[in-house]
């Protein structure tokens, strides 16, 4: 007797949503550490450490909101995650060169993302 045993399903969309929302996450941490910095007078620029702050918790935010709407497999999410990713590529491998480990990370991060919405489940309305 084959008895098979279904697991949870992974979908490509699912984990799309979720490596986005690390990086609205990472992000936000990012915009909070450079907020405080700033705040705290550790910089050259202080308005310009703030403004990139806000930028950052501006961008963390719409990340999440993106990734929520992946998760959702809503079609609108797919249009700014793209984007979000083809922009990090080139970002990734600039870090690669002074960072190697996180290079890494980010490219590896988008270039799974945009696979994964490709092939993803049809997006809904």
């Amino acid at each position: 007797m084959n008895v098979k045993v279904a697991g949870p399903r992974r979908d490509p969309g699912t984990l799309a949503a979720l490596v986005v929302f690390g990086q609205a996450v990472t992000v936000l941490v990012l915009g909070v550490w450079t907020a405080v910095v700033g705040a705290a007078g550790h910089v050259d620029d202080r308005l310009a450490a703030e403004l990139m702050a806000g930028l950052a918790l501006i961008a963390g935010v719409g990340l999440a909101f993106a990734a929520r709407g992946l998760f959702f497999a809503r079609r609108w999410a797919r249009a700014p995650v793209l984007v979000w990713e083809l922009i990090m590529l080139p970002v990734g491998v600039s870090l690669a060169r002074a960072i190697p480990a996180a290079g890494a990370l980010l490219l590896a991060s988008a270039a799974a993302v945009l696979v994964a919405v490709f092939a993803g489940r049809p997006a809904a309305s």
